[in-house]
């Protein structure tokens, strides 16, 4: 069996988490309305990987196989804190 990195199978299977782009100079010049945007995006972002890491600690040991994941490796990704990718 072939061993992918825990890191990678996660973004490619059990989640993807969208980043958020770099600012340009006018983008730094925006209005406070504009970081309650990316405040509740970041929000967003938090919310998706504790939800897929809660998915993740409930699936049995089959499904974990079909989609290339020990348990073990499974157990650490679900035990991250949701602000840690």
């Amino acid at each position: 069996m072939k061993h992918v990195a825990t890191s990678q199978v996660m973004t490619d299977c059990v989640m993807t988490t969208p980043s958020i782009p770099e600012r340009t100079a006018e983008q730094q010049r925006e209005r406070p309305e504009s970081y309650l945007r990316r405040t509740l995006a970041l929000a967003e972002i938090w919310r998706e990987r504790l939800r897929g890491r809660r998915a993740l600690a409930l699936m049995d040991e089959r499904s974990l196989r079909d989609i290339g994941l020990t348990p073990y490796d499974a157990s650490y990704e679900a035990r991250k804190l949701f602000w840690r990718e």
